[in-house]
């Protein structure tokens, strides 16, 4: 099969739609291993994740496609089931004594503790200090997990939300120009151990990076504009890490110098 212009808008439609190389194959009447070296070929792939509003909070996040998750996470979904929920002094009265029951094993105590009959049970709990409080360098509100810098909730928003709309979706044969392709050429395209195992390839960099725009809150449609690509072997990506390498204004600068030559 002879690849066109139209077959490949085709493709790119499938791709965006979520389908997967098999069924694409089965819709082009071709083979799967045709429809994966053409998307690789010219810079397309599936298209896994779709944007969801939140039923409780109305936040907006990112899923899989045929994913049927209404809540942005466990604490939503607790939020918004629990509003209408009518708990009885019963069964109050058992969770007080379920409790007072655990961090008597655990011997552990609570910091602050609301339990009534605290005063009257204080023997069976022991006490420890839990984790210090530390502001989320995202949403500076206080949480105390250890080994983090943003709170279980900005951590849940950045993976599943903004770093999936950074992810760069240009075709690199259309800015040929602007990219060092001699090193593609000399390396090829980075794939892992799975998927062809070329580790030392080369694969596309973010300038400034995804985590340096989450923690300044800059639009994903700057993070993943072309001119805040380069090419690097990913390898030396990886050491790279999350670090910027250029500054906001520079980005800036770089984008409004892209737009008038292109």
């Amino acid at each position: 099969m002879k690849w066109t212009k139209e077959l490949d808008d085709k493709l790119e439609k499938f791709l965006k739609d979520g389908k997967k190389y098999e069924d694409i194959a089965i819709l082009m009447k071709t083979t799967t291993k045709s429809v994966a070296c053409r998307s690789n070929r010219i810079g397309l792939k599936i298209i896994h994740h779709k944007e969801y509003k939140c039923k409780n909070c109305d936040i907006l996040f990112v899923d899989f496609i045929n994913s049927e998750r209404i809540f942005c996470s466990h604490k939503c979904s607790a939020s918004y089931n629990n509003k209408n929920r009518i708990i009885s002094d019963e069964t109050k009265n058992k969770i007080r004594l379920g409790m007072n029951n655990y961090y008597s094993k655990k011997e552990i105590k609570i910091v602050n503790p609301n339990i009534k009959d605290y005063n009257n049970n204080k023997d069976m709990i022991k006490s420890i200090k839990l984790p210090k409080e530390k502001r989320c360098k995202e949403c500076n509100e206080l949480f105390n997990e250890k080994y983090k810098s943003i709170c279980k909730k900005c951590h849940e928003k950045y993976y599943k939300y903004y770093r999936p709309l950074c992810e760069f979706n240009f075709n690199l044969n259309d800015y040929k120009s602007k990219f060092d392709i001699k090193l593609l050429e000399k390396y090829g395209r980075y794939s892992p151990t799975n998927k062809g195992n070329n580790l030392n390839g080369v694969s596309k960099d973010h300038m400034f990076s995804v985590k340096d725009g989450f923690l300044n809150n800059i639009s994903p449609s700057i993070i993943k504009h072309p001119a805040n690509c380069q090419l690097l072997k990913h390898t030396d990506n990886n050491l790279k890490n999350t670090q910027s390498i250029i500054t906001l204004q520079n980005l800036i600068d770089r984008i409004k110098e892209w737009e008038s030559t292109t």
